[in-house]
């Protein structure tokens, strides 16, 4: 259900770029529940809010992935031909240290579909979780870029694209469960 309404000051909520170096993923099939989003929306973007945090499976949650700090990134595009046009967002992540722990982590998601999950930095918006695909449509891979650091960036581990056609806000006070 689409509300159209002026897009004004007061719903301008997030002003501050960037992101906390951490961001979470989890394997669709750890979910039992997907996220709920608001069944009643009464003002523009509430279609978009979650409003419960999906279900995991008993001993499973979001797995924390420790990033550089201002390394995470979601710039997207469009994608198709006028009149069927889509948003396509590409969620960055730069994981931390190049390490045999590092390299086993790549590995086991290189191939997987994923429901990835990032927390807006920033006094005026924290706590803001963003959910980047769902059960129905996973966020997928595009690539995985190793780097082992450099003089000039000093940054050692691996940078992980994904593209994903769903995104979604977190509203206040729903919490995301972690892995245990």
């Amino acid at each position: 259900m689409a509300i159209y309404a002026p897009y004004e000051g007061a719903l301008v909520k997030d002003k501050q770029p960037g992101f906390v170096a951490k961001a979470w993923i989890a394997l669709p099939s750890w979910i039992t529940a997907d996220s709920v989003l608001d069944a009643s929306p009464t003002a523009m973007g509430d279609s978009l809010t979650v409003t419960t945090a999906p279900t995991f499976a008993a001993q499973k949650g979001a797995l924390p992935i420790e990033c550089f700090r201002d390394s995470v990134e979601v710039p997207g595009e469009t994608s198709g031909e006028m009149g069927s046009l889509i948003l396509l967002f590409k969620p960055k992540i730069f994981v931390k240290g190049d390490s045999p722990a590092a390299l086993e982590l790549i590995t086991d998601i290189l191939n997987q579909p994923h429901i990835l999950w990032v927390r807006k930095a920033g006094a005026g918006c924290a706590g803001t979780i963003q959910q980047y695909g769902s059960l129905c449509d996973p966020a997928e891979i595009e690539n995985i870029a190793p780097s082992t650091g450099t003089l000039r960036s000093g940054r050692s581990g691996y940078e992980v694209n994904y593209e994903a056609t769903v995104k979604y806000f977190f509203a206040d006070g729903v919490a995301l469960t972690e892995y245990p």
